[in-house]
């Protein structure tokens, strides 16, 4: 008879971190979950990136994760985006791309015109390649460990030890 699961078992068989997702897909998960939470959630552009986020190979549960780090952090974001944002705007060599966008009447809906929006899309460009290599290093150190202290069932899934999370009763 089988028993039930563990608290521990039930988090980490929803959240699948496991040896079948290499930490290259754990990652990218996190990168991306992070970029469209830092996003303005009133234009189109962040409910399109998360539609290809959740198509692409990328690990769904770190997606999760990286995207409440991002809705976190957005309002420290703001201080550099806003800034960012303004200059990006006020950029000739942008002129026409940004015009041609907000004629465009799909493209209206991204709202690259506002500097809130345009600098938090152009931060999350820059921090994506420097946030891939942390976060796939710190899976690098994090699988191991994990995979010590979780053993798998058949179906490569991880489970928590029995011989862990029961104690052995005392002598008497």
């Amino acid at each position: 008879m089988r028993q039930p699961k563990s608290t521990l078992e039930s988090i980490f068989s929803l959240l699948q971190i496991s040896g079948m997702d290499s930490p290259n897909r754990l990652a990218a998960g996190i990168c991306l979950g992070v970029w469209i939470g830092l996003l303005p959630k009133f234009s189109l552009l962040p409910w399109c990136l998360a539609t290809l986020a959740i198509l692409s190979t990328a690990n769904l549960a770190t997606l999760i994760a990286g995207f409440a780090v991002g809705c976190f952090a957005i309002s420290f974001a703001d201080l550099v985006a806003l800034p960012l944002g303004e200059k990006l705007l006020a950029l000739d060599a942008l002129s026409p791309l940004l015009t041609k966008a907000t004629e465009t009447p799909v493209l209206t809906h991204f709202r690259f015109h506002e500097a809130a929006t345009l600098g938090t899309f152009a931060l999350g460009l820059l921090l994506m390649l420097p946030a891939f290599f942390l976060a796939r290093a710190l899976f690098l150190q994090i699988q191991p460990r994990l995979e010590n202290w979780l053993g798998s069932d058949s179906s490569g899934h991880w489970t928590v030890k029995r011989s862990q999370t029961q104690r052995s009763a005392p002598s008497s």
